[in-house]
């Protein structure tokens, strides 16, 4: 018996994908527990985009310090998220 449509989600092993006009700066491979990661400095001007994918239950605290912003991804059991 199905529940519903099938919603194919991302592995959790592949990262966000970039857009055509986008430069990776960084990259964290798979991770559990504390992380870090440095990433390059862009051109004045840039937009730094932060993007994170999770699976399992949990979340995710990011924090970018120089640029002063920080968010939670919260991690549901069962689901792949990305922000």
């Amino acid at each position: 018996m199905t529940t519903g449509p099938s919603i194919r989600q991302p592995p959790v092993q592949k990262p966000p994908e970039l857009d055509d006009d986008e430069t990776l700066a960084g990259r964290q491979k798979v991770t559990g527990g504390n992380a870090s990661i440095e990433f390059s400095k862009g051109k004045k001007g840039e937009a730094l985009i932060v993007a994170v994918r999770c699976q399992g239950a949990g979340k995710i605290e990011v924090a970018v310090r120089s640029v002063h912003v920080s968010f939670v991804l919260n991690c549901l059991a069962g689901e792949v998220s990305t922000t």
